[in-house]
């Protein structure tokens, strides 16, 4: 991968070697969470939105599509399976009809639960290289680059 200079300054730019370890990274996840969710017979757009709805109460639908990364009529339709299956409900939101408010059942929550317990053990076998100082700098910098990321 050839790198142009950083900012004149001559320097090596590394955000394309780093955006491309990222996106390796980020196929390994998604393989991985794949594999362990689905034996729960969720997918991992389910158990992304589980974990949101875990962690936050009443959610708004608009706030879920960040969550998921995806289109508002994939999102729709993981909604509709997730109710189906009793993990969710959604409402109308009382003052504004609208808006739909996610929430998560005592179902869902076990579940998420469980898959969370799954998740974690098999992470943090994975991430035993880093001591807790490394990842909290690493959770820094990774999300210090979310958002500088603008896609417009």
């Amino acid at each position: 991968m050839e790198n142009e200079d950083c900012c004149d300054t001559g320097e090596k730019n590394l955000f394309p070697d780093i955006f491309e370890i990222i996106g390796k990274i980020g196929k390994r996840l998604e393989k991985f969470q794949k594999g362990k969710v689905s034996k729960l017979n969720i997918s991992t757009a389910h158990y992304l939105i589980l974990r949101h709805l875990q962690k936050n109460e009443n959610v708004q639908v608009k706030d879920l599509l960040s969550v998921c990364q995806c289109e508002k009529s994939t999102l729709s339709g993981n909604l509709k399976t997730l109710e189906k299956d009793g993990y969710i409900t959604r409402e109308l939101k009382p003052n504004d009809k609208r808006s739909w408010i996610v929430s998560l059942t005592e179902k869902g929550a076990n579940l998420q639960t469980e898959a969370t317990s799954i998740m974690e053990l098999k992470l943090s076998s994975c991430c035993s290289g880093f001591s807790n100082e490394e990842l909290i700098s690493l959770d820094g910098l990774l999300n210090k680059l979310h958002r500088s990321i603008n896609l417009d």
